[in-house]
């Protein structure tokens, strides 16, 4: 038990100095740029995104189990991801970090979203806005972006697959801005491709024992 704990703190102290690592001394420009692409992460965003993709693409005699398939995909994934979240409660970097130095009031409309950056203990991260400070693990936008991409990439082939490319770089774009910590994000991208991918090849094999047993 002990032993447990404390591999869980130290996996905790990695995850912490790969945040710092990956998010430290960035600037507002590179900050404006992933603060757009996180949007993109969003799962109103991505899901609009996501569905027109599929009636543009579609055969119409596949349209139908495409866009049934995409529903239930971003509605499983958005749910395990809601129930981690609530259950778990880990907090974000604002709130990590928040005992350490008293972090900026919170920027007024319309960037009251925007990072800003903070520094403690001779080191700069870029955190934001108090409005971010439980529920961080997993990441949605990481698993919405990830389930996305995993939908196009079984729907279509191809050259969806660097959709996956997009993914990583929202996901990325989560701990760039300060909201989500390393671990946070790979959680989310696994949880995205893992349940998409199972229900797809679940509901073929699903289909096959049915075939098999004449049901």
């Amino acid at each position: 038990m002990v032993g447990s704990a404390l591999n869980l703190q130290r996996v905790m102290q990695i995850d912490e100095s790969l945040f710092i690592f990956l998010n430290y001394g960035y600037r507002l420009p590179l900050n404006w740029f992933f603060w757009f692409i996180s949007q993109i992460g969003n799962v109103w965003v991505a899901g609009v995104v996501l569905f027109a993709v599929i009636l543009l693409k579609s055969p119409v005699a596949k349209l139908k189990k495409n866009l049934q398939f995409a529903l239930v995909s971003l509605f499983l994934v958005f749910l395990s991801t809601f129930i981690l979240k609530n259950t778990v409660d880990r907090s974000r970097p604002v709130e990590h970090f928040e005992g350490i130095e008293q972090l900026p009031a919170q920027l007024a409309e319309p960037l009251r979203q925007f990072p800003s950056e903070q520094s403690f203990d001779a080191v700069a991260v870029t955190l934001a806005g108090e409005g971010f400070k439980q529920q961080s693990f997993p990441s949605s936008h990481a698993s919405t972006s990830f389930a996305v991409a995993s939908v196009m990439v079984l729907c279509f082939g191809g050259y969806f697959w660097l959709s996956y490319l997009l993914a990583a770089l929202i996901s990325y774009s989560r701990i760039h801005i300060g909201v989500h910590f390393p671990l946070d994000v790979l959680s989310g991208a696994v949880l995205g491709i893992t349940l998409v991918w199972l229900l797809y090849y679940g509901e073929k094999w699903y289909r096959s024992i049915r075939g098999k047993l004449h049901l």
